[in-house]
């Protein structure tokens, strides 16, 4: 599914009249329409309900109107308030206003302390909140009567309903500042926005239903980004499917490069992964300790000793990194494998650590696959932690072009982006999968779609939809608190089948 920036769709709303002849009146009617509709099913019908709307002075106000006077016609009793003033308004939003006045809904004007209290006691008998301040245009923070207005819808714990996104989360890069309402609703419109999926916006969103109204989906050649949101749909159309001739040599060979002293799990973990994705064979390069857990866990899988990995590397996929240490001899390790790749590779977890103090130039060129997370991401871009968060979009995407590798950024919302610019957001997971393990789980996985040939983003992409699916699965089984990395394991088969057969 594409998603869209907030300056994307100002580029499409502004394309569909100048160069379709779509009246903007027409939109924002469908709009609106979609809001009251869903509107009604979170009422029941919306007959006597009541109902009340927070507008601002742009099109999503106007939206919010054009809402107000359907729900209006179903019997709601709809009482709104304007976060403008009426003399402020222009174009479609003006004259849905003069609807609503000329319908007699009760309207008041905030513009004083006493305004706010008046919404509060409106709020007293609520059923439903429309949310209609800010739109996708919004960034920055929200202020004054405003902020004020939010916190009271937010500490109402009456059900809200967005409209095209809560106000004050930036469309974009989903980030809040300030207070940002927090809807259990949110209705958009066309395509969904980035922030609508990327943390926190996420969280601020609530159920998200994408309405078509009327946008033409030709508008979208004139958008130069490209994000796509990575669903059930995207993985069941590049998952390949076995023919009932084959044998194991045709889903690839993965070698997993890993472990040091007492970090030998990681490694394990990891072989787990590229099995149960799929792999048709697994070799694990791994200290002792490891090979005899891994002879215990997965005697499928074959080993050999960690310093005879760089005579491994030819024909297989390398998967390197987890629990390799932060010494000087682990770094030479990454040094020379890296020189001697023939084909695409997945750098991991220590393996990134030593990743930065190498020349790109000394490295065979091939695509590699870099898996960090938010501290790892950091480092790598020499930003600090919190740089990174605020805007995780833009900084996958420079960190891909800068490294030419696909970018795995972990985390809320794992992000893949490719040096050509094209992004990938996930829609799976959990907090539950903060816990150690589950990256190389995921490293484990990319290697064994990528041994099957998957297109390596493709593969990235998959990788990271399976993991999210199997922890959700496990979350809702064993909880949040009480699953393991292990349990990712066990559920992965559960959601490649669920991708297959459903």
């Amino acid at each position: 599914m594409r998603l869209l920036t907030g300056s994307e769709i100002a580029v499409i709303d502004a394309g569909a009249n100048r160069e379709y002849g779509i009246p903007t009146m027409l939109l924002m009617e469908n709009a609106g329409s979609a809001v009251a509709r869903a509107a009604l099913e979170m009422t029941n019908g919306a007959n006597k309900a009541e109902i009340v709307i927070f507008a601002g002075g742009g099109n999503n106000g106007g939206d919010a109107f054009v809402a107000a006077r359907h729900l209006h016609n179903a019997g709601a009793n709809v009482r709104l308030f304007l976060l403008s003033t009426p003399e402020k308004l222009k174009g479609d939003a003006r004259l849905n206003w003069d609807i609503v006045k000329a319908l007699q809904i009760r309207t008041q004007v905030v513009k004083e302390e006493h305004d706010v209290r008046m919404a509060k006691v409106a709020l007293l008998n609520c059923n439903l909140i429309i949310d209609g301040i800010f739109g996708t245009g919004f960034h920055g923070t929200a202020t004054g009567l405003v902020s004020e207005i939010i916190s009271v819808i937010n500490n109402s714990d009456i059900q809200v309903l967005a409209v095209d996104i809560p106000s004050a989360v930036d469309a974009t890069t989903g980030q809040v500042e300030g207070e940002a309402v927090k809807a259990k609703h949110t209705v958009t419109f066309g395509w969904p926005k980035c922030g609508l999926v990327l943390p926190p916006g996420i969280y601020h969103a609530g159920e998200l239903t994408v309405c078509d109204i009327g946008l033409p989906k030709e508008l979208l050649a004139n958008i130069n980004s490209d994000i796509e949101y990575i669903d059930a749909g995207f993985c069941r159309h590049w998952l390949p499917q076995r023919s009932p001739e084959s044998h194991k040599g045709n889903y690839g060979h993965a070698l997993i490069v890993g472990g040091s002293g007492n970090m030998f799990g990681a490694p394990v973990l990891a072989v787990g992964g590229a099995l149960r994705s799929g792999a048709g064979l697994v070799t694990a390069a791994v200290p002792k300790p490891a090979a005899t857990a891994l002879a215990s866990l997965y005697p499928e899988a074959m080993n050999c000793p960690q310093s005879d990995a760089i005579n491994r590397l030819g024909g297989k996929t390398i998967v390197l990194g987890m629990g390799l240490g932060r010494t000087d001899e682990a770094q030479a390790l990454v040094r020379q494998i890296l020189a001697k790749l023939d084909r695409t590779a997945v750098v991991d977890a220590d393996a990134l650590w030593h990743f930065v103090n190498l020349k790109r130039n000394d490295m065979a060129k091939v695509p590699l696959i870099l898996t960090p997370h938010a501290g790892e991401m950091a480092r790598l871009m020499q930003i600090s932690v919190e740089d990174v968060q605020k805007d995780r979009l833009s900084i996958a995407k420079a960190a891909a072009k800068h490294y030419d590798a696909i970018v795995v950024l972990k985390g809320a919302g794992t992000i893949v982006a490719c040096p050509d610019g094209k992004l990938f957001i996930n829609s799976t997971g959990n907090a539950g999968m903060a816990t150690g393990g589950s990256g190389d789980v995921l490293a484990g996985i990319i290697g064994g779609l990528l041994a099957q040939n998957l297109p390596p983003a493709v593969a990235a992409a998959i990788a990271v939809y399976v993991h999210g699916l199997a922890g959700d699965q496990a979350a809702a089984v064993l909880s949040q608190e009480g699953m393991i990395a292990r349990d990712i394991l066990y559920y992965l088969p559960k959601a490649l089948a669920e991708l297959h057969y459903l």
